[in-house]
């Protein structure tokens, strides 16, 4: 039997080669983690940092199926394991594309003045877990980020923007309870669309 979730094909992914990993990393009003982002000393939820301007969002929950529609595979669920995040964190850095942000993954919309300032996996066992998170499963990738610019700034602090979101390319696999699909099937699930979180 094929791996389902809520009745819905459920698709894991990985990075295989050179094209797959984050474009960009997106301001937005909904995060797909659902998760939003801490800003630091203040008493609301999502407080700000008047002094250093940080923000600090899950970029990506680990293990977690997040619902997808489009052209080729119609509605599915995608999800990233541990393994598959810090690969991407790795290949972020590597690419250079720590400020690669743009807003609500519309075209032309990248950001000046925003830094990049941490990135991360939680990790229990070597005790990087931020308390503001304690809930989201370990092997999920964190960022915070500095914002100089005071125009995203305001709209951060007035709730426009509540967290971040991926932007990239990634090679699906679709797998069963019972083998992994064929290497065919792999290759025509491989960099399908630009898959947007």
């Amino acid at each position: 039997m094929e791996n389902m979730y809520n009745e819905l094909p459920l698709y894991q992914a990985v990075i295989t080669d050179d094209f797959d990993g984050i474009e960009y990393v997106a301001l937005t009003s909904k995060p797909a983690t659902q998760v939003n982002w801490v800003a630091f000393n203040n008493s609301l939820k999502f407080s700000m940092d008047e002094d250093q301007h940080l923000v600090t969002s899950c970029l990506m929950v680990c293990d977690m199926p997040i619902f997808r529609r489009d052209d080729n595979l119609g509605e599915y669920y995608i999800q990233y394991d541990k393994e598959t995040l810090r690969a991407m964190a790795e290949k972020m850095m590597r690419d250079k594309r720590t400020d690669a942000v743009n807003i609500e993954h519309l075209e032309d919309s990248s950001i000046p003045g925003i830094v990049l300032q941490e990135l991360y996996i939680k990790d229990e066992k070597r005790g990087i877990s931020p308390i503001e998170f304690k809930d989201v499963p370990d092997g999920s990738l964190f960022v915070t980020y500095k914002i100089n610019n005071p125009i995203i700034w305001d709209a951060i602090k007035a709730g426009k923007f509540k967290g971040f979101s991926i932007e990239g390319l990634f090679t699906l696999e679709r797998k069963s309870d019972e083998y992994t699909e064929l290497k065919e099937i792999q290759r025509m699930l491989k960099k399908i669309k630009r898959i947007k979180k």
